[in-house]
């Protein structure tokens, strides 16, 4: 299967609407990027599938404003809540990625689901392996915040 990730949609019902195209597409499998970010996402896919995954970490989008205060806040965007984005798993990720354009969904391929545990991450010619998830990068920012604040 081929691993999907949808744009982040803004209110509830664009949400439902993207997984319902999603499923009636040919879905294997959604899971919402929320806390913890498309990490932690990719990370509980894989655990509760029992698979790997190999993902190309440069197919990741994140808009360029996202990229900019995480650099400012030095958080990493990758770990952060991703609220309204979804991962699928599809075996037809092109008949998926037709249906949600022509809803105005942006939606590309960003890797695959693969046998074993390993869970990789390439980014050209760096190959890492996924962590297990960590706290939401946006709690880590609140915690420097109150410290910064009861100082």
């Amino acid at each position: 299967s081929t691993l999907l990730a949808s744009s982040a949609a803004s209110d509830v019902y664009k949400r439902q609407k993207e997984a319902c195209i999603a499923i009636e597409n040919g879905a294997v499998s959604l899971h919402d990027m929320s806390q913890g970010g498309v990490y932690a996402a990719l990370w509980d896919m894989a655990e509760a599938s029992g698979t790997g995954l190999l993902v190309d970490f440069r197919a990741i989008a994140v808009r360029q404003e996202i990229i900019e205060i995480c650099e400012i806040f030095d958080i990493n965007p990758y770990e952060l809540n991703s609220c309204g984005s979804l991962l699928i798993t599809s075996s037809d990720s092109e008949r998926i990625i037709k249906a949600l354009a022509e809803e105005g969904i942006d939606a590309c391929v960003i890797g695959k689901v693969t046998d074993g545990n390993d869970k990789i991450i390439n980014n050209l010619d760096e190959v890492r392996f996924l962590d297990k998830p960590v706290q939401d990068e946006i709690y880590r920012l609140q915690e420097m915040q109150s410290e910064t604040t009861a100082e």
